[in-house]
């Protein structure tokens, strides 16, 4: 049920922050800034 991949990777962001690797967040924090 992927619409937008934007939507998908903010879920995929928060699954990891769920799911304790926070040290990937850290790799792509650009990226996470970006969305949050």
């Amino acid at each position: 049920m992927i619409h937008l991949h934007g939507e998908a990777k903010a879920a995929a962001v928060a699954g990891a922050l769920r799911g304790g690797f926070i040290n990937t967040l850290l790799i792509d924090s650009a990226c996470g800034e970006k969305l949050l």
